[in-house]
């Protein structure tokens, strides 16, 4: 094989007779190579190989045609795709379905070709670069009012999706069968028809700063409860309440896998100098995964809820301060993520398709006896993310590590979770 000089343009093609290919420009070569396997046809060969993209990397290579035969075309798009993909609705196991969204898309010049056709025999090579954007395009969401999530570029999730996509994959979800591919697609095109497309697959892994979910889950998680502080009461002795100030966030890489969950409590009470007792902590991690494929109502879905861990402790003490008719503490339960799943999970996303979102289940039995039905239950968001190269303005003080003292601590052996009083 032969490679051929870039030509000025407009210049013509050497005479037929010549043994050598015709020259083009616009920034694309052309050499002789016979072709007869189809799958040779299309190629994309990037100039980079990354482990996985991330937000604002530059995609640049060459993609590669060699046709088996003659082909008109008038457009080569090279798109960067997001393709999410699913089998399960409503406990059914119906056919995949397969949402495509453009990213991103990069026009390959085709005017210098000559006659519009790619010609049997002939290798041509077309450059191209593509930068990958910090959000979706608008009109990847279906719905007007939607979450910010939506507009996030989740990560790479399961095996590709064109993977023997009537079997689930090692790589797919472990909870139901839903895939989110990346890649570039490349499609020749003739009167805006598909005459011929191509895939290769892409890792991405975003690493978004920890105030863009802000908005989502902005606001302060709280419950209220009637509790009684002797069994002997016909009527509850107050009012007692459970809050989290924030979300809880964990990263997915480094760190540690023990954090703890600071919970205020506070007890208004309708009886002068009693206040409940605080016998038990319950608490559980669980992911909540939905799918929502076009044209089915969603209604009709119920997401794949999983217990990734869960502890239970009796209490030593609670330490109570008089805030006037109130009485407030503070609760510090240690939550545990099992290392094993934690290389195992995905971070927060949400897209109009599939979404997996975390949360942490906290129950208190409180009052004068143990009683399920008497326990006071808040449900706190886990934003899990990818922090590996974080992106410089995220606050590492916003992501929830212990210091290595704590590390060794037993969950199993530890008969009293800690409870401190409030020292404001």
């Amino acid at each position: 094989m032969q490679g051929v000089k870039m030509a000025a343009i407009h210049e013509q093609p050497p005479p037929y007779e010549d043994v050598s290919p015709p020259e083009y420009a616009d920034n694309f070569t052309v050499q002789r190579r016979h072709n007869t396997r189809k799958s040779d046809e299309i190629k994309c060969i990037l100039a980079d190989t990354y482990g996985a993209h991330t937000l604002g990397d530059l995609i640049s290579g060459n993609v590669v045609v060699c046709p088996i035969t003659d082909v008109e075309v008038d457009c080569i798009l090279i798109d960067f795709v997001l393709v999410e993909s699913c089998i399960m609705t409503a406990g059914k196991v119906l056919p995949r379905t397969i949402k495509k969204v453009s990213i991103s898309h990069h026009k390959v010049p085709t005017d210098s070709l000559q006659g519009g056709v790619l010609h049997e025999g002939l290798e041509y090579t077309f450059p191209f670069s593509i930068l990958i954007p910090y959000a979706l395009p608008m009109s990847a969401c279906r719905s007007e009012a939607h979450s910010d999530l939506h507009s996030m570029l989740p990560a790479s999730i399961g095996a590709p999706y064109n993977n023997r996509v009537d079997r689930k994959q090692l790589d797919d979800l472990p909870d139901v069968p839903a895939r989110l591919t990346y890649g570039l697609r490349v499609r020749l095109a003739k009167n805006d028809q598909k005459i011929k497309e191509y895939f290769k697959v892409l890792k991405f892994s975003p690493t978004y700063p920890i105030d863009e979910y802000a908005t989502h889950y902005q606001g302060n998680y709280q419950t209220t409860k009637g509790i009684k502080t002797s069994p002997f009461q016909a009527h509850d002795s107050g009012q007692l309440s459970l809050e989290a100030p924030q979300p809880m966030v964990l990263g997915l890489t480094g760190g540690s896998n023990l954090t703890d969950l600071v919970l205020n409590l506070k007890f208004q009470t309708m009886k002068k100098n009693q206040v409940p007792m605080i016998r038990r902590l319950n608490y559980k991690v669980i992911s909540r995964l939905t799918v929502t494929p076009p044209k089915i109502a969603p209604t009709s879905l119920r997401p794949q809820v999983e217990t990734l861990s869960s502890q239970s402790f009796d209490t030593k003490k609670v330490d109570w301060e008089q805030r006037g008719s109130n009485y407030v503490s503070q609760v510090h339960v240690p939550i545990l993520l099992p290392e094993d799943q934690r290389r195992k999970l995905t971070p927060t996303f949400a897209t109009c398709m599939v979404s997996r979102e975390y949360e942490i289940v906290v129950q208190i039995q409180a009052g004068s006896r143990a009683n399920p039905k008497k326990n006071i239950e808040i449900c706190v968001p886990l934003i899990l993310v990818s922090n590996k190269g974080m992106d410089r303005r995220t606050s590492m003080e916003s992501i929830s590590f212990i210091d290595s003292s704590q590390e060794s601590l037993n969950l199993e052996t530890q008969k009293y979770c800690s409870i401190d009083s409030t020292t404001n």
